[in-house]
């Protein structure tokens, strides 16, 4: 970790909180880093947005308030995801404008989990392997794990995006993106904003395949990231938990670790 270029950065954490309710897991997470950073002379910025049913709403909030400061980092982390520091830091430090950690999703593949019992996974450890990741590939392919890999669409709840990557959307997007909040929630007294995190069919984007999928809000703005000129990268060797019912675990490399032949890649048969 280099300290020096990491106090370079001014980061802004947010995190849309839905039903005003956060983690434990994420609470602890964001003492930690909120500590080392502290004591490592790093700016860390941090926003959070409460009492909005509208996730990609309080998403586009968010980015508002970061684009009224001069920092130059901004992390998205959902209130539901467990992190450690040295990831979250790993990514300010890439010079890729758009990195984020794959996290999975609040499903088991339970096909995966009897492949690893069978393969002798001892059963403490079978719910890492049921892990779902949430990303779509760009192609199916080997990959190494501690590289960043090229995806088409990434999860928006542990995802690092430099400020350029909003100032260009603004620029080649323009009207396509802009809406008016409503006249009893005016934001720093501006009643115009930039929806980064569209919802439904690709035929509603500027520029879009014309399909007719219908997208997540974090699905939404990678299509206008691409769009606008910018690659979306996952980070293989970022570690996360997404607690829901029960704290869903894993990682890419555990993916294929006692079930496939490698442990040092994996290999991505289409999109998930």
């Amino acid at each position: 970790m280099d300290w020096n270029e990491l106090r370079s950065h001014r980061i802004f954490l947010a995190a849309p909180l839905y039903g005003n309710m956060l983690h434990f897991g994420f609470f602890q997470s964001v003492l930690n880093l909120s500590l080392s950073c502290l004591k490592s002379g790093i700016h860390l910025g941090q926003k959070y947005v409460g009492c909005d049913s509208l996730v990609p709403r309080a998403r586009n909030r968010l980015v508002a308030h970061f684009l009224d400061t001069p920092d130059t980092d901004f992390f998205f982390v959902d209130s539901d995801i467990s992190f450690s520091t040295e990831d979250f830091l790993s990514l300010v430090q890439s010079p890729l404008p758009i990195i984020g950690g794959v996290y999975p999703r609040k499903q088991l593949d339970w096909n995966r989990i009897s492949k690893a019992a069978q393969a002798g996974v001892p059963p403490g450890q079978l719910a890492h392997y049921g892990y779902i990741p949430v990303m779509n590939w760009d192609a199916p392919g080997n990959y190494s794990l501690d590289e960043p890999i090229e995806v088409r669409h990434l999860g928006t709840g542990f995802l690092r995006i430099k400020r350029e990557v909003f100032t260009t959307m603004i620029a080649k997007l323009g009207d396509a993106i802009t809406f008016d909040y409503s006249s009893d929630e005016p934001l720093f007294g501006k009643r115009t904003g930039y929806d980064f995190f569209p919802i439904g069919p690709d035929i509603r984007y500027p520029q879009g395949s014309g399909g007719r999928q219908y997208h997540s809000e974090d699905w939404g703005f990678s299509e206008l990231a691409r769009v606008s000129g910018f690659k979306l990268y996952a980070a293989p060797w970022v570690q996360l938990i997404h607690s829901g019912y029960m704290d869903y675990s894993g990682s890419l490399e555990i993916m294929d670790a006692g079930v496939e032949d490698t442990l040092e890649k994996f290999t991505v048969f289409g999109d998930v």
